[in-house]
């Protein structure tokens, strides 16, 4: 269920580190598994820190294929490699809405966010990208998890 308590927040430029990829929507989960390792090895092989939880985001509407990048914000810059990128999530405003339940749930939680942006006269501006607040494990209930989902506007 996505919380509509859905609001324009102001962002805070942030420091990250990810793998961008295009990846055909039945190899997702195994993309998110192998970027969250690789990355998180890269971030402590810098002497960088994680100072938040994992995100994607997205750089085309996802459809077959999703034109993402996975990572974590970082607390200083790293130095990009020949798979993980130095990048920042972007200062501004963006619209924010907060979906609580499975990942299953996600292509309607988009879909109603980008129908209230239009509701309140807003364009979109960037990127759209997801905060995992509740990462995943093996054990987890997915009626837990939390996802915060964000687009930029004005």
């Amino acid at each position: 269920m996505t919380e509509f308590a859905t609001q324009v927040v102001q962002t805070t430029q942030t420091h990250t580190a990810g793998i961008r990829r295009v990846v055909p929507a039945h190899d997702i989960a195994s993309f998110f598994d192998y970027a969250y390792t690789a990355v998180v090895e890269e971030i402590q092989a810098q002497g960088a820190s994680i100072i938040g939880p994992g995100f994607a985001r997205y750089f085309s509407v996802p459809a077959e294929t999703f034109d993402l990048e996975a990572g974590f914000p970082t607390d200083t810059s790293v130095t990009s490699t020949d798979e993980v990128i130095a990048d920042v999530l972007p200062a501004g405003r963006a619209a924010r809405a907060v979906h609580l339940g499975s990942y299953d749930g996600l292509a309607l939680a988009w879909m109603q966010l980008d129908s209230w942006i239009e509701e309140q006269g807003l364009t979109r501006t960037g990127p759209m990208w997801e905060v995992y607040v509740t990462m995943p494990t093996p054990d987890a209930n997915p009626d837990d998890m939390r996802t915060d989902l964000f687009i930029a506007v004005e």
